[in-house]
């Protein structure tokens, strides 16, 4: 890891934590208000979803990235077998083979 995804890291769990502290905090002051339990937990909610969907969708953009790595290590693969292929086609149409 290097010291840019550390620093995200870390402020991210800072933000995190920050965050449940608060919303806890918020959720027991609001015990005698009839309806406000129920948004912050709705609040709650939206956090965590957006949370979650923004690390399948960091996740998905990696994998994506790493599939079309791998695509175009392949094609280059190929291209190189195949101008193997086409270099051994032509020195066996040779009559005769010549040291260079």
């Amino acid at each position: 890891m290097d010291k840019k995804n550390i620093i995200y890291l870390v402020l991210s769990l800072a933000t995190l934590i920050a965050g449940y502290a608060f919303l806890r905090y918020a959720y027991h002051v609001t015990d005698s208000l009839p309806f406000t339990q129920e948004i912050v937990l709705i609040f709650l909610g939206t956090i965590a979803t957006i949370f979650i969907t923004s690390l399948l969708l960091n996740k998905q953009t990696s994998v994506e990235i790493e599939k079309e790595q791998n695509i175009k290590f392949l094609e280059l693969k190929t291209q190189t077998y195949q101008q193997l292929l086409d270099l051994l086609e032509e020195m066996s149409l040779l009559e005769k083979f010549t040291r260079r």
